[in-house]
């Protein structure tokens, strides 16, 4: 059953792909594309953990999914949930907590609608337990995973956040305008896109998100991004996006005048690669 519930979310806007997901009012997890489009995609938070940290934290990650596989298969999984605070205190918690302070940043944070068809409510103080400085998984960190996928809390000072398997819809406006100047800073050319993206979402569509996808070969993860334009090829669908175009009023996004050319952002400077050890995970 579907559960929906208010959130916070810390979404790094100065990353444009965020940005225009953030524009789009909407990021989905994985599961939510259909089954041929689901493998190797990732959560744009774990992506993003993978770009901006080294080969050992990505390994880390690994091999907390492989284990999550094979005991806690129920469990959201951390590489293609969302990561959402239930509560602003947990949210405002990590403003001064070091080994978090460099991935939470209170400009970030914003308030979202929640609709989660699966999730796990979980304490995120046992990840740094689990890991060294160098984001190495320390020695017995089995057991503490086990306590972790359990929902057991690792101190009298948890760090509640929920990994959601679903969607979120953002509801901060000045999030979503701050966005959309890095947009038009970035991707100038390509705001008609973008209008269709946000309509498209608007109507309950994928189309228009820009989707991080991984290819493990070897100990190699390669991770690149793809903008989903699925459902345009669908006369059905064009019918039910220009009737929402004509009627939708002020859900209606607009950002160009009407008929200038779909023009894609270019992703391609922000693929990248990193090296995974110690597990067979593959996607």
């Amino acid at each position: 059953m579907t559960e929906n519930f208010e959130g916070f979310v810390y979404i790094q806007i100065d990353n444009p792909m965020v940005a225009w997901n953030v524009v789009r009012s909407n990021f989905y997890s994985p599961s939510h594309l259909p089954q041929s489009e689901r493998r190797g995609a990732l959560s744009f938070g774990t992506s993003n953990l993978f770009r901006n940290g080294n080969a050992s934290r990505a390994t880390a990650e690994f091999r907390l999914e492989d284990f999550r596989r094979r005991h806690f298969s129920g469990a959201a999984s951390r590489l293609t949930g969302i990561f959402v605070f239930d509560d602003i205190d947990s949210a405002a918690q990590v403003w001064d907590d070091v080994a978090w302070s460099g991935h939470f940043n209170p400009d970030y944070l914003t308030d979202v609608g929640v609709s989660a068809d699966q999730s796990s409510r979980l304490d995120a103080v046992w990840i740094t337990m689990m890991r060294d400085d160098k984001n190495i998984l320390v020695d017995g960190w089995e057991a503490m995973a086990e306590r972790y996928w359990s929902g057991e809390p690792a101190s009298s000072q948890p760090i509640w956040e929920r990994i959601i398997e679903g969607s979120i819809t953002i509801w901060g406006r000045d999030l979503k305008e701050r966005a959309l100047e890095e947009i038009q800073e970035f991707w100038p050319q390509s705001l008609s896109l973008l209008e269709i993206a946000a309509n498209s979402a608007a109507i309950g569509s994928c189309d228009g998100a820009i989707v991080p996808y991984a290819t493990r070969k070897g100990d190699l993860l390669d991770i690149r991004y793809y903008l989903r334009m699925v459902d345009t090829k669908d006369a059905a669908f064009i019918d039910r996006l220009e009737n929402f175009l004509r009627v939708g009023g002020e859900r209606v996004c607009r950002l160009v005048p009407a008929g200038d050319r779909w023009i894609s952002p270019d992703f391609s400077c922000y693929s990248f690669q990193r090296h995974i050890e110690g597990t067979s995970l593959i996607f």
